[in-house]
């Protein structure tokens, strides 16, 4: 298993949780995730491997409940940095 936590491991572990919230019962659940790839959680290693075996425990925890969202997909926007500095 990789240790550095990535936007997908964190996109995967939310849309795991919603699909198994009655909230979203029957429901088509769109998810969209900002991500800034220089932010602390991505480049710091030890913050990075704590919140990745957070996020797999939870989303493991969570597996025995059915999914009850008729669906959920989501989108990843890298946020880059560079690019905002010129705006």
């Amino acid at each position: 298993m990789d240790l550095n936590l990535t936007p997908q491991d964190i996109a995967e572990c939310i849309s795991s949780l919603v699909a198994r919230n009655k909230l979203w019962s029957k429901k088509k659940v769109f998810l969209y995730f900002i991500a800034n790839k220089t932010a602390g959680c991505f480049t710091n290693s030890a913050k990075s491997e704590r919140l990745k075996k957070y996020l797999s425990s939870v989303q493991k925890e969570a597996m025995p409940q059915p999914e009850c969202a008729a669906s959920v997909s989501y989108k990843i926007f890298l946020l880059n940095m560079q690019d905002m500095q010129k705006i």
